[in-house]
């Protein structure tokens, strides 16, 4: 681990795919955050998994989600994953659970009738981001709940499930941690 703990700044905006693109929430943000304009962070560059980066300002990390009606951008200085989940499936979460998830988190899961499913799913959304993988690799390969029980944890980081609008559950994870600043855009 770094021996410094991080700050991580989360923009919000309310979010419609027909009003705003992500793309210009993303560059009113990290304006907002860095003090940089567009030019100085130019355009957006991004790994062979999709991993983005701001090509002239590689230094600025960040983790962009959306879900239902909101827009989130968690922004640091070191990697980051965030993950924002609406609790809203067309196919029942113990189907999607015993299908893609790892043993030790459909077990977790049902132990309390999958009312955790969204957090728990948030949260490997939130490894990933972190990862750069993406979901290229298996979602059951991996399990954010431990042999023993506990969740959210993953080796290595801090997976930190934080308060969000009821009906959502927010996820951001990171090697070190330190204060959480959420700010509207």
């Amino acid at each position: 681990m770094r021996d410094s703990c991080c700050n991580v700044t989360i923009f919000s905006a309310p979010f419609s795919e027909e009003s705003r693109t992500s793309h210009t929430l993303l560059y009113q943000a990290a304006r907002q955050y860095s003090g940089l304009s567009a030019s100085e962070l130019g355009p957006l560059e991004s790994t062979l998994r999709g991993k983005p980066s701001f090509s002239c300002a590689p230094h600025i990390h960040f983790s962009i989600t959306h879900s239902g009606s909101w827009w989130l951008c968690g922004f640091s200085d070191a990697p980051l994953g965030l993950d924002l989940q609406i609790h809203r499936s067309h196919i029942p979460p113990s189907r999607l659970s015993q299908r893609f998830f790892h043993p030790l988190e459909d077990t977790f899961l049902a132990r309390d009738d999958y009312s955790r499913f969204f957090d728990l799913w948030c949260a490997k959304e939130s490894w990933v981001k972190y990862t750069g993988h993406g979901f290229f690799d298996d979602p059951g390969s991996f399990s954010v709940v431990s042999h023993d029980g506990r969740f959210p944890t993953m080796p290595g980081v801090i997976l930190r499930l934080l308060p969000f609008t009821e009906g959502y559950s927010l996820c951001l994870c990171m090697e070190n941690l330190s204060k959480i600043y959420v700010l509207p855009l």
